[in-house]
């Protein structure tokens, strides 16, 4: 017996020191409760949250093993990943004085983090611009994983306005009837895309906010431990109230890009909608459902999804319509096949460079006048 120990006394003292941290953590954790900084009992702070990606980082980011699963087309490489000060994707503004200045504002298929540098179709997009119309292009690329229209607006107000665009573009779809579907509103306590937050001065959460890999690794441990689901503090588990009607939701929508589109002219900015392409053909192929697994939970099968997904890109053809706006249809654009799209909606290198073709098609005679 003493002999195993001794050949494994590393491993052990480092399993006995793992669960006596594990045990003061949650010992800390109960003794504290939510003991507030200040003294006062129910101290917080709200502010707005600008949803948009860290400035100045410069990254190589590979895509995980569970993106990848989830993908039938995807390169598993780095990609390089760069932000410039004003949370922009690079490159962003490449001209001291641009004659003309595009922002793209979306999700993570306007982010395209998985798409080449070069290829990503915001800043390509820009490139070409510039090819047909000899003027100097900054394209301004805003898009971030999660985002909604409702964050977009937001950046909109905040961070673009301030740039003086000539244009914006819109691309939003996916993240609304997601969010919509899930919290059955955009006001939501949702922890990463929620409108509001509130700063929790807790001691507990200055933990989480000073050691958040350990912190976050800890309670996983615990939730696995324990089989308890509820305390691990990362976990989103949406509105329990009935699911909105297919009216509500696209109504809601409606309202944002209405907002998009007033609040652009307001500004003297040129707005511009786009549909959202997609792989959801009438008959999915497996990729698409493995990226639809908790439909069911949500009480909708996949024709009733597919069905609201089209309904979400109609509403954006009649708001431009009706609103006078420039309309880039890439739903009617671009082939529903894993050549284009790596996932249901996530762009190849092939897929965003077909894109950029297609958005500086319907800009370069904007640009010309």
């Amino acid at each position: 017996m003493s002999n195993r120990f001794e050949n494994n006394s590393k491993k052990t003292l480092l399993i006995i020191s793992l669960i006596m941290i594990l045990v003061l953590l949650f010992g800390f954790e109960k003794l504290l409760g939510n003991t507030r900084f200040g003294g006062e009992e129910n101290q917080s702070v709200r502010h707005i949250r600008l949803k948009e990606n860290t400035p100045n980082i410069d990254k190589m980011l590979s895509p995980s093993d569970d993106i990848v699963a989830l993908s039938d087309s995807l390169e598993n490489k780095p990609y390089s990943f760069k932000i410039d000060q004003n949370g922009f994707i690079f490159p962003s503004t490449t001209h001291q004085q641009a004659d003309k200045v595009i922002a793209f504002l979306g999700g993570s298929t306007t982010e395209c983090m998985y798409v080449d540098e070069d290829k990503r179709f915001p800043a390509l997009t820009g490139t070409l611009l510039e090819t047909n119309s000899g003027k100097k292009i900054n394209a301004l690329n805003a898009g971030v994983s999660g985002n909604n229209s409702m964050h977009s607006i937001n950046s909109l107000l905040n961070k673009i306005i301030p740039m003086n665009p000539d244009i914006a573009v819109l691309m939003h779809n996916i993240n609304d009837l997601s969010i919509l579907l899930h919290e059955k509103t955009y006001w939501n306590n949702n922890d990463h895309r929620s409108l509001l937050v509130t700063e929790d001065r807790s001691i507990k959460a200055m933990l989480k906010q000073l050691l958040p890999n350990t912190y976050n690794f800890a309670f996983e441990v615990k939730r696995k431990l324990l089989g308890d689901g509820n305390e691990f503090e990362n976990a989103d588990h949406g509105n329990k109230q009935p699911r909105l009607s297919n009216e509500k939701i696209l109504s809601l929508f409606k309202s944002n890009l209405d907002s998009f589109i007033e609040i652009s002219k307001a500004n003297n900015i040129t707005p511009v909608l786009m549909t959202q392409a997609s792989r959801f053909t009438e008959k999915p192929d497996e990729v698409v459902m493995k990226n639809l697994q908790n439909l069911e939970a949500m009480g909708l099968s996949y024709p009733e999804y597919r069905s609201l997904f089209i309904a979400m890109n109609q509403v954006i053809r009649a708001v431009a319509l009706d609103k006078s706006a420039l309309l880039i249809d890439l739903n009617q654009a671009v082939p529903q096949t894993k050549e284009y799209m790596s996932d249901p909606v996530h762009f190849t290198n092939r897929g965003s460079e077909l894109v950029a073709k297609i958005i500086s098609e319907k800009l370069t005679p904007v640009i010309a006048h």
